[in-house]
């Protein structure tokens, strides 16, 4: 069985995926794959039941979440890519691999209540399940370099995200 809150964000790599090669991030597109995704025609398990675990309500709220998180700082996100993944371009990378890389630096820029190196052991198992053979070492050496300068560069987070800045604000 696989873990609750690692299938969540199996299902939020295919929206994104799907989002991606649509070039559509908008909130109704979030809700139309969601919508059918979580329809009963969907979640047919191969005995004609449904799966309990999709059925979780806390599982589907954090696959949308981590969705909606990507969604609204794509842009953010892929220039952090960009600064750290210097040999490959945002569109060079396959898609797959760029849509768990944004989904792992969502959660590292801003669940900080998901420790670093879970995001990052997730996003690898993603990239086992879902990528090509490279796809492990590929996303383990970007999101390594990620962590790194979310750390040392905090100045240039909060350029990038200008929200972590009134994040910190209201925090204080």
């Amino acid at each position: 069985m696989i873990q609750t809150r690692r299938l969540a964000r199996e299902i939020a790599c295919q929206a994104l995926y799907s989002m991606d090669l649509r070039s559509d991030w908008s909130r109704s597109a979030t809700k139309d794959f969601f919508d059918y995704f979580f329809s009963e025609a969907s979640l047919l398990s191969g005995d004609g039941t449904v799966s309990s675990e999709l059925r979780d309500k806390q599982h589907r709220d954090f696959a949308i979440d981590l969705v909606n998180g990507v969604s609204t700082y794509r842009e953010g996100l892929d220039e952090l890519l960009s600064l750290v993944s210097t040999r490959w371009s945002i569109p060079r990378m396959l898609p797959v691999d760029r849509n768990i890389l944004r989904l792992a630096s969502y959660e590292l820029v801003f669940l900080s209540d998901i420790p670093s190196n879970v995001s990052i052991n997730e996003a690898i198992e993603l990239a086992k399940r879902l990528g090509t053979d490279d796809s492990p070492t590929f996303v383990n050496g970007v999101l390594d370099k990620v962590s790194k300068i979310i750390v040392a560069e905090p100045q240039k987070m909060t350029n990038l995200f200008p929200s972590l800045l009134e994040k910190k604000v209201e925090n204080s």
